[in-house]
């Protein structure tokens, strides 16, 4: 039989759910869809790793499906293969937390993103970055994703075992710890333009550091806190090109 979210709700319960807000581009939505479809319904046995490179593939390959969309790259928002993944992992790695599962590999952004709050975003990038969780409960769990297209939201649900008796939900929260004023702007010469010309390529970002954390309660009461990650984001100076014509 095929396996649903409503034969799964017979047996097993639902221990956590999440969405972001899935405005993008075409092709960013695009990407996003074909990065859903290879997260969705996937299946981890006790002590299963799930990785999210190796789940979608090569992401920068267009032979693959994907297309060129906006992705950030030293916090400039830049056109690559397989832009807009990220809002993906990011909204899988927030059901993952409030699921109590382990993470055991997660990177923040150049730079905080839109659709979610510092500290809680998790990056892909080539082999460097990647999402990695393991099903650490005595059971399977099942990962759900979709795009909700009238609300505009991508969803993710995980159903897997009951959580243990000193806790029935997982929140999370980050907090701002720190941040640093950007620097003096930037300059970069630029053949394409003409002598004088001189072009903003990034506004100045603050750099800024996040303490994230799991809030575990029962019947509504918060009965502890545990750190998970300590995410910093760089300062961005403002970058210009500038023209120095044609040689």
């Amino acid at each position: 039989p095929t396996l649903t979210k409503e034969t799964l709700s017979k047996n097993f319960k639902l221990m956590a759910s999440y969405t972001t807000e899935s405005g993008n581009t075409e092709n960013g939505n695009s990407n996003m869809r074909l990065a859903l479809s290879h997260v969705n319904g996937t299946v981890l046995e006790p002590g299963q790793v799930f990785s999210y490179n190796d789940t979608i593939g090569d992401s920068t390959n267009p032979e693959n499906g994907w297309l060129p969309a906006g992705g950030l790259s030293g916090g400039v928002l830049v056109q690559m293969y397989g832009g807009g993944i990220c809002q993906i992992s990011t909204t899988l790695y927030n059901a993952v937390l409030r699921s109590d599962l382990e993470i055991i590999a997660r990177s923040g952004h150049t730079r905080k993103v839109r659709y979610i709050g510092g500290g809680l975003d998790a990056a892909l990038s080539g082999k460097d970055k990647d999402f990695v969780f393991r099903n650490n409960t005595d059971s399977d769990i099942y990962v759900f994703m979709w795009v909700d297209e009238s609300q505009k939201t991508l969803c993710c649900e995980i159903y897997g075992c009951p959580f243990p008796s000193d806790f029935d939900r997982v929140d999370t929260v980050s907090e701002l710890t720190s941040s640093t004023p950007p620097s003096e702007p930037q300059f970069v010469l630029d053949s394409a333009l003409e002598p004088g010309e001189c072009v903003l390529k990034r506004k100045a970002i603050a750099g800024s550091t996040y303490q994230s954390y799991r809030v575990y309660s029962l019947n509504g009461e918060i009965i502890r806190r545990v750190p998970i990650d300590k995410t910093e984001y760089p300062m961005h100076p403002a970058l210009y090109a500038v023209g120095q014509g044609k040689s």
